[in-house]
């Protein structure tokens, strides 16, 4: 598989330091956050981007929870069966599942120390020691976030969490693969991964490229375009950058008409599968 790499935003504005941060401490559970992360692993395509959200809260033995939410569709939205907390004043997270809690983040460390971190996910998998390699910081919206650098595949990002997943840390089970593709703040995009043409990659099966061998769209006239496929679409969607569904077509046949001039300006994605089995992802920009 083979995915273009096109740097259409990178950190915007953020700029790393190999100096830590000595700023306040930025909350990673937030119920005006949101994250994408592509699934990695390499199985059968397609695969797919999955959103994460903390939307609602609970109480459970005293202390206040927060429930993860994930959707492929950013329809259908399914609440997950673990929970999460935090601790300010340690700037501790801990995750709570099958009435087991363990902590799987620390954002105390500093370069040369480690943490026992046991994620309760792994089942009857071990506990795991993490060491702080190294400490950077990085600059969001002119304010510094922490990074630490540890080992076992760990980057955690103060704030934002781990780059391979947020329940990542700790978490020794196979088979399992997920990249940090796109993090929103207040519906405001703060980190694009460069390996990826799309906040929400959909089909990842062929690339841009690959695709205008077999897609054609014209530009008929202006925001309105005509997507054409030596076989028949059984379905496109439109998404927008944020990984919305916001238009479905099912045209059953080899040509489809897009008018965009109904939608605000901005960067749209058209995703879909012909009838031999071609996925495509098709990005277009309206002014």
């Amino acid at each position: 598989m083979k995915i273009e790499k096109i740097i259409y935003v990178f950190f915007l504005s953020l700029l790393f330091f190999n100096k830590p941060s000595n700023a306040q401490y930025h909350k990673l559970i937030d119920t005006n956050k949101l994250w994408n992360y592509y699934d990695c692993y390499a199985g059968p395509p397609p695969n797919y981007t999955t959103l994460y959200r903390f939307a609602t809260d609970t109480i459970i033995n005293g202390k206040k929870y927060f429930i993860p939410e994930t959707t492929q569709d950013s329809v259908h939205w399914t609440k997950k069966k673990y929970y999460f907390r935090e601790v300010d004043s340690t700037k501790r997270i801990y995750l709570l599942y099958n009435n087991s809690e363990g902590l799987i983040y620390d954002f105390s460390l500093n370069a040369g120390d480690s943490v026992t971190i046991l994620n309760p996910l792994c089942g009857a998998n071990p506990s795991v020691t993490i060491h702080a390699l190294s400490i950077d910081s990085v600059q969001i919206d002119g304010a510094y976030r922490k990074i630490i650098n540890a080992d076992n595949s760990c980057t955690w990002v103060e704030g934002i969490g781990d780059k391979l997943g947020l329940y990542h840390p700790g978490y020794t089970i196979t088979g399992t693969c997920l990249s940090l593709v796109c993090y929103y703040e207040n519906n405001s995009l703060k980190y694009a991964n460069p390996s990826y043409n799309s906040c929400f990659q959909v089909f990842a099966s062929i690339n841009e490229k690959e695709n205008q061998k077999e897609i054609l769209l014209k530009n008929n006239k202006n925001n309105f375009y005509i997507l054409q496929a030596k076989s028949r679409f059984e379905e496109i969607v439109l998404f927008n950058i944020l990984g919305e569904k916001i238009k479905l077509y099912t045209p059953l046949s080899n040509q489809c008409e897009i008018d965009m001039s109904i939608f605000n300006p901005g960067v749209y994605f058209l995703s879909g599968r012909t009838d031999d089995k071609l996925f495509f992802n098709i990005k277009i920009i309206k002014s």
